[in-house]
This record gives structure tokens, sequence and C-alpha cells, in this order.
């Protein structure tokens, strides 16, 4: 019986014999590759008894050579796909092979396991394209555990796999404002607005304060202006525009250029992507366009249309018919649309098949860029910007005009001009906001009980507080330009989930929650930082910038506070969801100074010798000098779980000396059973130290 190291080194002879030749059109060099040098750095064989064969991991680095090939071990059968590969200079790709031998080897249940999943590493030297090839485990779990984050990734599955095709049309055009794409787009908006139980919210009648009439576009724009819609009802639908501001600065509706505004636009005032708005607006049939900057007036002596408009945003986008996304523009002077070369995106190749007979020996299999989703929306620089998000998530459909084709997204549909029916989950999104167009708690709740391993007993209320944390989460994971806007940048989606929810919105949370909610963090990946204007209570995730994470929100945690009361004062009367001036919360529970006596690791210990670790600062160089706090702290215990030994501790520090007065600072976990008992053991000595049982005010 052969040894490990011969199986896999028989292997690595049968993979790097598959080397073909690269002919690249377009007078571009012939590059040809007749034998790879390959150092095996690790092997593991491993037996899978789910699938009934040998599946060999191997890692291997400088290959040489012009294609890739990868395979496992099927019974006797060695089968290995070859696929060519055409990269640019110091660009990374990866190769995940679904499944290639036939079906009935293996049972429909398993056709669309993944085998392997290879790195590739490519750069040109000379005539040679070189590439540096690591195999990894891959089904979804070890590929999510042992893939790096962020990893440039293309796809080859099977046709058969049971996922979504590419486009059966061949992609031809050579721009992203074809009639080719435009058609695409308006097929997506057809069968949405026909078909889309989830994307129906919104479809009554209604149009914002004021919309651009967008006229003839072949001369000056000579009709295209300003329209008060109570004034001049819109005879269709209206569209809005999702852009970057930047650093240029934009034509802006002011109080001095209203009137001229609704006589006339001129085009060649316009920054490129506004015009290209237009263009795009038109050619989907539509003849109104809602641009922030032209429909909000932006007197910075004067905000009271800004504000009294900015409450209304969750209805401008809810409303609309169709978003238009600048993706892939940095600011408003790069415009919507992109040259292309056709090529670049077509989605179907022919996978080259060891051991097969020569009629055989080809299988059609889809070829992804699995990273191309992910680069086009959540991760591009738009979608990065925090009042992007809640028009992301607020618009029923969007058409993103990314670098070299289409997207489109709405509550049932996550597509491309590549695949036009729906991209295969192996390369959808897990980004910031994956899954969150869909905000009827029940329809979440289906989904989230469709997902493996979820808990068959989640309810309503935890469908809900799934919704909201992955929103902070992701709208937390955006950057603001203004830090002030932190709260009224979120408004519109608080005021629509304020109806959903039947809820009342406090802050950033929902008060049935609070008990619980007041338990976020700072991600330990981000930093915090509570800016200097104020902005926020101390309790509510907004007082900080950084990524805000809710302490897993589906165990069943328990209470171990009473909210007494909540007031806010707001900066804008006239909502509850925008700015706040100032607010406080009134809590009972069991209160104990933290006489801190030294560092240990992530945690602290106490002079009473409770152990608490993690502590999670929310603005750590702010509140300590060399990670020690710069005040007295306090601790309020805030929940345990019956899952958990952990008791979660709410830090606080005390800013009225004279009154129970208190501003949170963090958080922190007692994980020893017999620590988490000496702290809440209220001492009938009263100790300074000892526990209370203490309502406090928390500012």
């Amino acid at each position: 019986m052969a040894t490990e190291d011969e199986v896999v080194r028989e292997v690595v002879e049968e993979v790097v014999e598959e080397v073909v030749e690269e002919v690249v059109e377009d007078d571009s060099t012939e590059l040809v590759v007749s034998k790879a040098d390959v150092v095996l750095d690790s092997v593991e064989l491993e037996i899978d008894e789910d699938l009934e064969s040998e599946t060999v991991l191997l890692e291997v680095t400088d290959m040489e050579l012009d294609s890739v090939s990868v395979g496992s071990i099927n019974e006797d059968a060695l089968i290995v796909g070859s696929v060519d590969v055409v990269a640019a200079s110091g660009s990374t790709m990866a190769v995940d092979l679904k499944n290639i031998c036939a079906e009935e080897e293996r049972g429909e249940a398993n056709a669309a396991h993944t085998f392997c999943v290879g790195s590739l590493n490519c750069y040109r030297r000379g005539d040679k394209l070189t590439l540096s090839l690591s195999v990894y485990p891959s089904d979804e779990y070890l590929s999510r555990e042992l893939m790096p984050m962020g990893m440039s990734c293309f796809i080859l599955q099977p046709d058969r796999a049971g996922v979504p095709r590419p486009s059966k049309l061949e992609v031809t055009s050579s721009t992203t404002f074809s009639d080719e794409s435009f058609e695409q787009a308006k097929a997506w908006i057809e069968t949405c607005r026909s078909h889309h139980h989830l994307c129906s919210r919104g479809t009554e009648a209604w149009f914002p304060t004021r919309l651009i009439h967008i006229g003839d576009l072949t001369s000056d724009g000579d009709t295209t202006r300003l329209i008060h819609t109570a004034e001049e009802a819109p005879t269709t639908p209206y569209v809005t525009l999702s852009h970057r501001w930047g650093q240029v600065q934009l034509i802006q509706l002011l109080n001095d250029n209203i009137s001229s505004f609704r006589t006339r636009i001129p085009l060649s005032k316009l920054p490129k992507t506004f015009v290209e708005a237009l263009h795009a607006a038109k050619k989907l049939g539509i003849s109104y366009i809602w641009i922030d900057s032209l429909c909000i007036i932006q007197d910075r002596d004067d905000l009271s249309d800004w504000f009294r408009e900015a409450a209304l945003m969750h209805k401008v986008y809810s409303h609309s018919y169709c978003n238009l996304s600048a993706s892939d523009a940095r600011d408003s002077t790069e415009g919507l649309f992109r040259a292309r070369d056709p090529r670049t995106i077509q989605a179907s190749v022919n996978l080259c098949m060891e051991g097969l007979d020569e009629a055989q020996a080809y299988l059609p299999v889809t070829f992804a860029d699995a990273d191309g989703w992910s680069r086009n929306v959540p991760w591009c620089p738009l979608n990065r910007r925090g009042w992007v998000f809640q028009e992301r998530m607020l618009s029923p459909r969007i058409l993103y005009f990314g670098h070299e084709q289409l997207f489109w997204e709405c509550g049932e549909l996550e597509a491309a001009e590549t695949y036009p029916e729906g991209m295969p989950d192996t390369i959808r999104s897990q980004g910031p906001g994956a899954g969150l167009k869909v905000q009827d708690p029940e329809q979440h709740l289906t989904r989230l009980k469709s997902q493996p391993g979820a808990d068959s007993d989640l309810d309503l209320a935890e469908a809900m507080a799934s919704i909201w944390s992955s929103m902070v989460s992701a709208y937390t994971s955006s950057a603001l330009t203004v830090a002030g806007d932190k709260l009224i940048a979120l408004s519109g989606i608080a005021q629509q989930l304020q109806s959903i929810f039947g809820d009342e919105y406090v802050a950033g949370m929902w008060r049935s929650r609070l008990a619980i909610d007041l338990a976020w963090t700072v991600s330990p990946n981000s930093k915090g930082v509570r800016p200097l204007e104020y902005r926020a209570p101390s309790w509510s995730w907004a007082c900080v910038d950084g990524l805000i994470m809710v302490r897993d929100r589906f165990r069943p945690w328990t209470s171990l506070i009473t909210v007494e009361a909540v007031h806010l004062d707001h900066a804008d009367s006239g909502t509850t969801t925008g700015n706040l001036t100032g607010g406080y919360v009134e809590v009972t529970g069991k209160l104990r100074h933290l006489a801190i006596a030294k560092l240990e690791g992530t945690g602290w210990v106490t002079a009473d010798g409770i152990f608490y670790n993690p502590v999670e600062l929310d603005a750590k160089e702010q509140d300590t000098d060399d990670g020690v706090p710069k005040h007295s702290i306090y601790g309020m215990a805030l929940m345990t779980s019956r899952t958990s030994t952990d008791l979660i501790v709410m830090l606080l520090e005390r800013v009225d000396r004279e009154g129970e007065v208190y501003r949170r600072v963090g958080l922190a976990s007692i994980p020893s059973q017999e620590h988490i008992v000496t702290f809440l053991m209220v001492s009938a000595l009263e100790s300074a130290d000892d526990t209370r049982e203490a309502r406090i005010r928390i500012v």
C-alpha cells in the first residue's frame, strides 16, 4: 500500500502534467510553459466517509505554469480539472472546484459540495506566468475559518450543481450605458415590482417635497428643472441617486437660487454623475429624480429645511421606483457609466477533465469572480459611507453601476449582468448589510430559522433584535464626514422600523429591550473614540465612534436591572429619532465600587479578589492612563445567562458625588461562579466597597 507522501506526490505529478497552452488574442504574447517546478510544503490525507472519497489536501508553491489543475481521488479514479488562467500583474485569485465527479457517484445531496479551494497568486516574469497555489479543505465552515478575509477569489462550479446559472446570452456591449445593460435593468425592475412580495412596501403613491423634472437632455437642459410636487403632480414614478459628494464643490439648492432652479437647471453646471443619472432615469422610462443636494436647501445658516426633509428620508427612499447607486465613483465627477471589455464578465468555460474519453473531456462549468459582488456592493467605497447605509436599507430596489457591469439588489434578489437570475450562494456577500433589506420580522424569522444550526425556538422578538443588532454593526462599520450625524443618518431606518416593530426608539435602541441592549461593546478590532461634542448619552452606542457589537443576541439572557425611566432631549422637536442634546436612563440594580488592585492580561483584579475578564472600555485611550482608569470605577450587575456562567457588568464612572449620577465607560465579564456570588451578595454592613441595591441615573 502506498504511503501518504507517495500518494500525494503522485497526485502532484498528475496535476502539473495538466499544463496547457494559453493563447492570448489581440496581439498579446503567447505564453507556453512545458514544465512546472513544484515544492511540496505540507500534506494532509483525509478520508471523508460522507462523500465516500479520499480528499488530498495540498499546499504547493512556486508553480510556474499557464493553467492550474486541482483534483481529488474518488475510489480508483483521479479526476483533475484544468482551467486556463489570465492574470494581471500582481493580482490574486483563488480557484474553488466543485464536485467534478458524476452526481450518481456521490448522491444528489452532496452534489454541490466543494472539494478544494486554491489561492492563486499570479504575476508575470518575462514570458512566464508564475503562480503560488495553496489548496485547503473547503466546506463552507472550514473555508470561512481558514481563508483570509478579503481574498480575491474566482470560483469554478459545474453547471449541474443546482446553483443559479449565468446568463445564457453572451454579453457583447462595451459599456454599462448600453441598451443591453438597460434592458436587463428594466427586466429586474419589472420582475421585482410584479412578483416580489417582500419588495412591495411603500407602493402607495407618495412624492418628496421637491423633485427634478428631467427635460430634453440633448441640449443644455432648457427643460430640466426643479418642481414642488404639491403644486405640480409628477406623471411618472421617481428614482433616487446615491453618490459620494467627495471634495469637489457641488452645485447645491440654496434659498438664493431656488427660483431660478424652478425655471431651469443648466446641465453644464451639473457634475458628471448627476448628468449620467438623468440619462439613466430617462433610459428606464422615468422623468423624475431626487438628488439630495438639489432637492434639499443646503444653506448652513438656516437648517430648517434640512431638518424637515431629513425627517422624511425614510419615505423618500422607500417610495422610490429604484435607487441609482454610483458605486464605482469616488466623487460626483466620475459618473455612473464605465467602458468594459465584455470578455471579462463571461461566466461559462469548459473544464478539461483528466481520465475521460475525448467526447466527454470537457465539462461546462461556471467561472465566477467570487469577490465581484462584495467589491461592487457591500464593500464599495460608496456603501462605506454612513448616510448611504440607510439609503441602501430603505430603497426597495437598487441598481448598482459597477466597474464592469450592473448589479441588482432588492428584498428577494441579488443579481448581476453575469447572473441575471441571482448570484450563486458561493459568491454572495456576507458583508455589512447582507440580508437586511428584509425588515419584516416574520420574514426575517423565517430566514433565520432556515439557516444551518438555527434555533427552532426563535421568536419574533428575537428576530427584531437580530435585525437591529445586525444593522447597528453594519452601520457603525461605515464612516461619517460629520461626527454629529451619528443618529440623524440612521433616523430614516429608525422611523420605518418603529412602525414595523411597534416599539419606542430611544437613542439607537428600543425601549422594550433596553435592559439587554445596554450590553453593547466596541469591537476589539476597532478603536472606540468618544467625540468632544455631545451626541448621545453614555449608555447609548451612539456616543462613541467604532464598530459596535451586541453580545450573543440569541443567548437566553436574564436581565438583573430594572429600567425605571428614560428621558431624552431632542434637537428637533418634530422627530424622536434624530439628534439629541441630552438624556438619561434611571435603573435599579446591584452596584459595587471596584477597587482595582492590578491589571492582568485583558482583565482586572480588584482588591476583594474578583477577577473581571474581559474588560472592554468604550474609549480606552481617553478614559485610561497606561490602561489604568483615570477615575474611580463602579460596576452594576447587568445580566447573566442560563447557558454561561459569566456575569455581565456595566462599568460606570461617578460624575456627581452629591447624587447617584454616573457615566458609562465600558463593559466587563466575571467568569468565576465564586466571584459572581461575591459580587451579587448585598452586604448589611454597607461598606463603601460592598455591593448595594441602588437606583442610579446614567447620563
